[in-house]
């Protein structure tokens, strides 16, 4: 999932530190996969495009922390949930600033503020 929607965010021109959220014990493993399959995607055999792809503590990087609140706004939007003041007010805040409506993609080389809506395929048998 990271690949897909990263590799479209990719420019050549440009250089990349990408940092995730530590999840397991695995996330090393996982992050090292990544960064082999995103630098061999843009024939980044150097690793001067994409620099490094690293496992971080959210709690400990205030960066990341600013990031889940934007992730957690975004979802409260797209999940029609309702009830939640605090919530209410940060996402009426992002729409007003950004001029989006928070349940549909924004263009994907938007400078500011992504949004990018996953919808599930069903499978047919």
């Amino acid at each position: 999932m990271f690949f897909v929607l990263l590799s479209v965010l990719l420019d050549p021109q440009y250089r990349y530190r990408i940092y995730l959220d530590k999840k397991d014990t695995r996330s090393a493993d996982k992050a090292a996969k990544l960064h082999e399959v995103l630098a061999n995607s843009r024939y980044d055999f150097s690793r001067e495009i994409i620099e490094w792809v690293q496992n971080i503590k959210s709690h400990e990087v205030e960066m990341m922390q600013i990031a889940d609140l934007l992730i957690g706004a975004a979802s409260y939007a797209n999940r029609g949930l309702s009830g939640n003041e605090g919530k209410e007010a940060l996402v009426e805040r992002i729409r007003q600033r950004s001029h989006y409506s928070m349940t549909r993609d924004t263009l994907l080389r938007e400078d500011k503020f992504n949004v990018f809506v996953w919808r599930a395929q069903e499978a047919y048998v």
